[in-house]
């Protein structure tokens, strides 16, 4: 299922809504809702159904597209015939490209939908044009659908290199601080590779936890928030 997400942080968005017009002097005003997806789930009638409904509504929510050109081994050129951002202008919220592979851009950018978000000025659809350098999963080999050329042109872009780069740059890195991040890093890697094997397997009907909200897990905002549980 690609693009189901989105309509669940409808959901809760539509939530903080309504919390905010019951309770508004319980509530502190500054709540929104961000849904991550790729281009792949963009396509989907789930997400123009959510962003249909976020517009419509002016909810407190982001819609942020990690646009990686690659749905598994479709190109996002058989997707759409424009950015994906300008999407957005049809379901009457703004969109926003911003390149995926610069850090502080894509803090920016989000950070200010963010905002828009909370003050009231209804969703923002954000295109973060990036490349997924790796393979869908372990299933997938990417060298049957591409190039290693374009690869390695896209390697060049490495958003964790280039920001690197700008904090040296700047003065806020220094090499001891950045090998000791890689040995933490690499430390944790060989520890998650080590003990995972050894876990024991959960039981059986351990696959039904977290499917649905405990009623004691909501939080004390009055009896509108804790529905009675169906089965």
């Amino acid at each position: 299922m690609l693009g189901t997400q989105t309509l669940h942080a409808v959901g809760y968005a539509r939530g903080i809504q309504m919390d905010q017009r019951r309770w508004p002097s319980r509530l502190s005003g500054d709540e929104a809702v961000i849904v991550y997806f790729g281009d792949g789930a963009a396509s989907e009638g789930d997400t123009s159904e959510a962003m249909s409904w976020a517009a419509v509504d002016r909810l407190p929510m982001v819609f942020f597209c990690q646009n990686n050109q690659w749905a598994i081994s479709t190109p996002v050129s058989r997707q759409a015939r424009v950015g994906l951002h300008r999407r957005a202008e049809g379901f009457g919220m703004p969109g926003v490209l911003v390149d995926g592979n610069d850090v502080v851009a894509v803090h920016a950018v989000t950070r200010a939908a963010a905002d828009r978000a909370r003050s009231g000025g209804g969703p923002t659809f954000i295109e973060a044009y990036t490349y997924r350098l790796g393979g869908h999963s372990t299933a997938d080999d990417p060298s049957r659908y591409r190039g290693a050329e374009e690869v390695q042109r896209w390697r060049a872009h490495d958003p964790i290199v280039r920001l690197r780069r700008h904090l040296d740059a700047c003065g806020l890195l220094g090499q001891a601080f950045t090998d000791e991040v890689e040995r933490a890093a690499d430390e944790l890697a060989q520890h998650v590779r080590t003990a995972v094997p050894t876990l024991p397997d959960p039981a059986a009907e351990h696959i039904h936890r977290h499917v649905i909200a405990d009623s004691g897990d909501w939080p004390d905002r009055g009896p509108a928030r804790r529905p009675e549980r169906r089965w």
